[in-house]
């Protein structure tokens, strides 16, 4: 079902609250339902204002370290979290991150303030816990 390790996915989102729980990382409130030209723009500043932080570098690392098989299925994954989609509608979401992949999903994914949240939302809804 899940096509990527859980506990990939842990270290993603720890990698995650470490990077956005610095001072100096500002989020927008503006996100998918915002001005996607304004949004785009704010996520640009934050990532050109962090280039030479360890905290991003080892997130993208860690994305670009994945196929993009499982790159799509941890987008899948935090919209199931962030319930974009139920849990019936896994396939539904996996196809909808393929048909959107575009290579940049380390900068998507590090530009929702909540997406450790969310991740481990769906990782819950897929029946994932700690242990597992």
């Amino acid at each position: 079902m899940l096509h990527v390790d859980p506990q990939s996915v842990r270290f993603i989102m720890e990698l995650a609250r470490e990077f956005q729980a610095q001072d100096n990382v500002v989020s927008s409130d503006k996100g998918d339902d915002g001005d996607a030209a304004l949004y785009g723009d704010w996520v640009t500043r934050l990532l050109a204002n962090h280039r030479d932080d360890m905290g991003i570098t080892e997130f993208r690392a860690a994305i670009e370290d994945l196929t993009h098989d499982q790159q799509q299925h941890l987008v899948a994954l935090y919209w199931l979290g962030r319930n974009d989609f139920s849990r019936d509608e896994w396939p539904a979401a996996v196809a909808e991150a393929r048909r959107n992949w575009n290579g940049h999903t380390a900068e998507y994914l590090i530009s929702h303030p909540q997406l450790s949240e969310h991740l481990n939302d769906g990782l819950a809804l897929l029946g994932y816990n700690e242990a597992t």
